[in-house]
């Protein structure tokens, strides 16, 4: 008896049952390292795509930015004109009330003007009635 015949019937497998266990081991290794592959192909493409939605995020928040600047930058226009607009109008009405105090006073002289014409008629019908 050769030393490999011993050593199976003394563990109990039979020589050719010995080949498929290392066979099978073999297979095992093979398919641990083919895992192992795969598992780092598999963290590359998940850093990759991290990468990429990361990069996508920083072009869209980028062009979020752009945009809501643009429109910031609008309304500020806007408000800018229609600053200018009410400053004109409050300039006009300042014009006109203006214009209004005057044709006010104006009224109240000639009123007063007319009183005192009247009280003048009054005052010299009565003198040619004193004097007729």
């Amino acid at each position: 008896m050769d030393e490999n015949e011993y050593t199976s019937k003394a563990s109990g497998i039979k020589p050719d049952a010995r080949d498929q266990v290392e066979a099978v081991a073999a297979l095992m290794n093979a398919t641990t390292s083919r895992l192992e592959l795969s598992t780092k192909r598999i963290d590359s493409y998940a850093k990759w795509f991290a990468a990429l939605v990361t990069l996508v995020v920083g072009i869209a928040t980028v062009m979020i930015k752009t945009q809501s600047d643009r429109i910031i930058s609008q309304q500020d226009i806007q408000i800018e004109k229609i600053t200018m607009q009410l400053d004109m109008l409050q300039d006009e009405n300042s014009k006109l009330n203006t214009r209004l105090d005057n044709i006010n006073t104006i009224l109240e002289e000639r009123e007063e003007g007319e009183e005192v014409y009247y009280e003048l008629m009054e005052l010299l019908s009565r003198q040619r009635g004193y004097w007729e």
